[in-house]
């Protein structure tokens, strides 16, 4: 992945934030994949009788476990997402972003169909659709530092989740977007902010500032 392709993936998801444009916390990638055009949401266990002989083998890694979400396309105007409601309420949560960002990156087909390169992308889309680079370089300067479960409170996401979001505070966005950004989600997040620390939470590493 190349940083054009960083910076493209992190400024479209902030981008997705701010045309939702709710100050509440978690980010709701559900809400946007409802309103998506050509999108169709279904539970697994909801799933109609075309698409699923349709999807059969796009849907096996859900029915596995392997994934809580999975989308495919079953002609090039509309695709699927589907997802499992009984996942791990914040491995859901990051999983339907990543279906998104698929969306959004106009990543064609299904699992079987996409490069590692196009899973990794979606990947950095979630992680800065629910965790956007500018909140997290901001909370890191006003704690001195920051702890994963921290964030985890903060943004619904795994403590793993929120430590691979430390890597991507540093992906510059446009000015205009950072501002945006901050000035729509700040105190929300400060609001949810966790400020006792168990002795058993996990420090993050240092956050490089954009």
């Amino acid at each position: 992945m190349t940083p054009n392709d960083r910076m493209r993936a992190a400024e479209l998801a902030c981008r997705c934030v701010l045309r939702l444009g709710r100050s509440t916390l978690p980010v709701d990638p559900y809400t946007m994949l409802r309103y998506s055009r050509g999108v169709y949401l279904y539970p697994l266990d909801e799933l109609p009788g075309r698409i699923l002989s349709e999807g059969r083998d796009a849907l096996q890694p859900l029915r596995n476990g392997k994934v809580a979400a999975v989308s495919f396309s079953t002609d090039p105007d509309h695709c699927v997402i589907c997802y499992q409601p009984e996942a791990y309420p914040p491995r859901l949560l990051f999983s339907m972003a990543h279906e998104l960002g698929h969306l959004v990156l106009r990543h064609c087909g299904g699992p079987s169909d996409r490069a590692s390169t196009q899973e990794r992308m979606a990947d950095l889309f979630a992680s800065c659709l629910l965790m956007p680079p500018p909140l997290l370089s901001l909370l890191a300067r006003e704690h001195g530092g920051l702890y994963a479960e921290q964030l985890a409170g903060v943004f619904g996401v795994s403590p793993l989740a929120a430590f691979y979001a430390a890597s991507n505070a540093a992906i510059p966005l446009r000015e205009e977007t950072r501002l945006a950004i901050e000035q729509l989600l700040l105190e929300t997040a400060r609001r949810r902010f966790p400020t006792r620390v168990s002795g058993r939470w996990h420090p993050m590493p240092p956050m490089a500032q954009p």
